[in-house]
C-alpha cells in the first residue's frame, strides 16, 4: 500500500469517481455521532486561520484514513477508484461540500460589490470539487454510493441551491440541512457582516486546504476484503451477517 497525506482539494479536484463496491454497507453516519463533531473541528480549523498572523503556517486538521484500490478504464474514459475503506467519510464531505456551496450561493444573492465577487468565487472554488465537469452527465458525481444510496445521494448532488433537496427525508438530505444550516450561521455572523467576502474565502480554503485525508492505494497483490476487515475492527462494529454479506459479494465480483 503506498499512503499519501492529501487535502480534498487534490482528491476531489481530479477527474475521477469513486466507486463504492457493493460490499460496503449503506450511508449510517448520523448527527450527534459524526456530524457535529466534524462541524465542529471545521470551526476549530476557521478559527486557528482567522486567528493567524501574516503567512504564519496554520496545521491542518486530520480526518482519518481512506484505502483505494485502482480499476482499470478505457482510454479516454473516466479514470475510476474503488473505496475499500471509507466511503463514509468520502459520502459526508460531498455532502458537506454541496451543502456549504449552496450556502455561499445564499449569500451571495444577498449582497453586491467586492465581497460578491469573493464568495462568488468561493462557491465556484467548492463546486468543482463535486462535479467531474470534463464527462458525460451521468459520471459526473465524484463519488458512486452502493445502489441503496444512490437516489438519496443524487437527490442531494442534484438539488439547486434556492430549495435544496425538498421533501426528501433520508439521512443524507438530513446530513445537507445540517450542514447547510450551519454553515450559513458561520458566514452571516451578529457581527462583522461587512466582512463577507473574506469569510467565505478563508471558510472556502479550511473546506478544501486544510481538511486532510491519508489515502492508502492498494497494490495489486493486496487483498480489499482482509484490508476493509482489519480497518473496521475498531469503527462503528459490523454485525456478522454484514461481514459474510461482504464476503460473499467480494467474492463474486473477483
Amino acid at each position: 500500500m503506498q499512503p499519501t497525506y492529501m487535502p480534498i482539494a487534490q482528491i476531489f479536484g481530479a477527474q475521477t469517481r469513486h466507486t463504492v463496491p457493493l460490499f460496503q454497507r449503506p450511508y449510517v453516519w448520523s448527527k450527534e455521532e459524526q456530524w457535529e463533531p466534524l462541524w465542529e473541528d471545521v470551526i476549530g480549523l476557521l478559527d486557528r486561520l482567522e486567528a493567524r498572523q501574516g503567512d504564519e503556517a496554520v496545521a491542518s486538521h486530520f480526518l482519518g484514513t481512506i484505502v483505494l484500490e485502482q480499476t482499470p478504464n478505457a482510454t479516454g474514459s473516466l479514470p475510476r477508484r474503488e473505496v475499500i475503506d471509507g466511503q463514509q467519510r468520502l459520502t459526508t464531505l460531498q455532502i458537506l461540500l454541496k451543502a456549504s456551496e449552496h450556502a455561499l450561493a445564499e449569500v451571495e444573492a444577498g449582497i453586491d460589490g467586492d465581497d460578491a465577487g469573493m464568495v462568488a468565487f468561493a462557491k465556484q472554488r467548492l463546486g468543482m470539487l463535486t462535479a467531474n465537469t470534463a464527462y458525460e452527465p451521468q459520471e459526473r458525481y465524484k463519488v458512486w454510493p452502493t445502489n441503496e444510496d444512490r437516489d438519496p445521494f443524487r437527490a442531494v448532488l442534484d438539488s439547486d441551491a434556492a430549495s435544496g433537496p425538498t421533501g426528501q427525508t433520508t439521512r443524507m438530505a438530513e446530513a445537507y440541512r445540517f450542514f447547510r444550516s450551519a454553515a450559513l450561521a458561520y458566514l452571516r455572523p451578529d457581527t462583522d457582516v461587512a466582512r463577507a467576502g473574506h469569510r467565505a474565502q478563508r471558510f472556502a480554503a479550511a473546506l478544501a486546504d486544510y481538511l486532510k485525508l491519508i489515502v492508502l492505494d492498494l497494490d495489486p497483490s493486496d487483498e480489499p476484503q482482509a484490508i476493509f476487515e482489519t480497518l473496521n475492527a475498531h469503527g462503528t462494529p459490523l454485525l456478522p451477517a454484514d461481514l459474510i454479506k461482504n464476503w460473499l459479494l467480494w467474492e463474486a465480483s473477483r
